[in-house]
């Protein structure tokens, strides 16, 4: 689990063209997204964490994370 902040996010470089390739799949669905859909708020976060929490038997194993913030 993880807390941090989320914030729209336009994609850099060919990400777009790599997103819109990864989702023909999903044509027959009636998802047929192009590589600007995602810019401009098009739905697309950025996440950037500042801590988590992971266990494999909680409460027994349970760890905290904390991440460094970046400049």
């Amino acid at each position: 689990m993880l807390e941090g902040e989320s914030r729209p996010h336009t994609p850099a470089g060919d990400l777009g063209d790599r997103l819109a390739a990864a989702f023909v799949k999903y044509h027959d669905l009636g998802y047929a997204p192009d590589a600007r859909s995602w810019d401009n708020d098009g739905g697309l976060s950025r996440f950037t964490p500042r801590s988590g929490y992971a266990w494999f038997a909680f409460p027994t194993d349970a760890t905290r994370l904390v991440f460094a913030a970046r400049p």
